[in-house]
């Protein structure tokens, strides 16, 4: 199961101190960090929760986007959430500026 989505208007010097927050919080709840990042071109964080072989990655693009991507060999959702026709939550649709 993987996700994937992205969201605007986030300044690259706003994206890197949320990268470098994101890190210290989950770092201090046992995940461990796979690769992380930076560079005047990029910033990336890649980690992993205890016990498992799922991913997060978060990644600040050029032109104030920050990518979110996850990865889990299965995943339970709470009763209630609405899904799609392949068994994908269905999330609210983004704001657009």
């Amino acid at each position: 199961m993987d996700s994937e989505w992205a969201l605007k208007g986030v300044s690259p010097v706003k994206a890197k101190a949320a990268l470098q927050r994101a890190k210290g919080e989950l770092v201090r709840q046992g995940w461990k960090v796979t690769s992380y990042e930076e560079s005047k071109f990029r910033n990336e964080l890649s980690m992993r929760p205890p016990r498992t072989d799922d991913t997060v990655s978060v990644e600040a693009y050029p032109g104030d986007r920050l990518g979110v991507r996850a990865y889990a060999e299965c995943a339970r959702y709470p009763s209630g959430t609405p899904m799609g026709a392949c068994g994908d939550p269905e999330l609210p649709n983004q704001l657009r500026r």
